[in-house]
């Protein structure tokens, strides 16, 4: 019988199993890598503490784990503009930001960073041809919206892990708001070209959907 206790991350790892959990030392180690390339202008590398905590209760972690595309991943945290200086705008490499794809540098969100820290998120863009409050409407209060550069920062951690997407090409609608109140958004194209665009919440397209997370069962300290 599942319980509200908090697991320990071996304990997560045995019961979602290793493929469905991406750790905070695979993350790190795998961001370093391109890190060092010197891909563009950032270069101070992750560290690993190694003692990150899993803020979800054995009730959640049971409860995800029989859901087929939610993944338990270490979040390093990066913002939007710290991703883009690490992985570039080089033609040819299979992950980079689009050469010409610059308006959203103006936004002060592209300055966004989380801190680091394990989070179960769903691998399947929910809630396609929607407006944005219809979607919010489905969304159950126990999850939420994942942020554009949070859902990046997934799919990226994914491909240098894997060296695959977990889709071949995906939309997603985040929450970051420009001050006209459009919402941003990221497609993933095949071929790895990350491309970012606005759009209006009343405009639904069939191919836009939501990445979900679920809420902390605690708050990380």
């Amino acid at each position: 019988m599942s319980s509200d206790r908090f697991l320990t991350r071996k304990e997560v790892l045995s019961i979602l199993g290793f493929r469905r959990v991406l750790t905070e030392e695979q993350v790190v180690c795998c961001w370093n890598k391109v890190i060092k390339e010197r891909r563009g202008n950032y270069s101070r590398e992750l560290e690993s503490n190694k003692g990150t905590n899993v803020f979800y209760s054995e009730k959640s972690i049971l409860e995800i784990s029989k859901r087929k595309m939610w993944r338990l991943v270490f979040d390093p945290g990066f913002s939007l503009v710290q991703m883009r200086d690490i992985l570039g705008k080089e033609c040819g490499r299979n992950l980079r930001f689009c050469r010409e794809n610059n308006w959203w540098l103006e936004n002060p969100y592209v300055l966004k960073k989380r801190k680091p820290n394990y989070i179960l998120i769903g691998l399947s863009p929910r809630f396609c041809n929607l407006k944005w409050e219809e979607q919010e409407e489905r969304i159950d209060s126990s999850f939420y919206r994942a942020s554009v550069s949070l859902a990046l920062n997934t799919a990226v951690s994914f491909f240098l892990l894997r060296n695959s997407y977990f889709l071949d090409s995906f939309s997603h609608w985040g929450t970051e708001q420009d001050d006209k109140k459009t919402k941003c958004a990221v497609r993933l194209k095949k071929g790895g070209c990350i491309f970012l665009f606005n759009r209006k919440i009343d405009w639904p397209d069939p191919s836009l959907g939501v990445f979900l997370v679920k809420e902390f069962d605690k708050n990380p300290i």
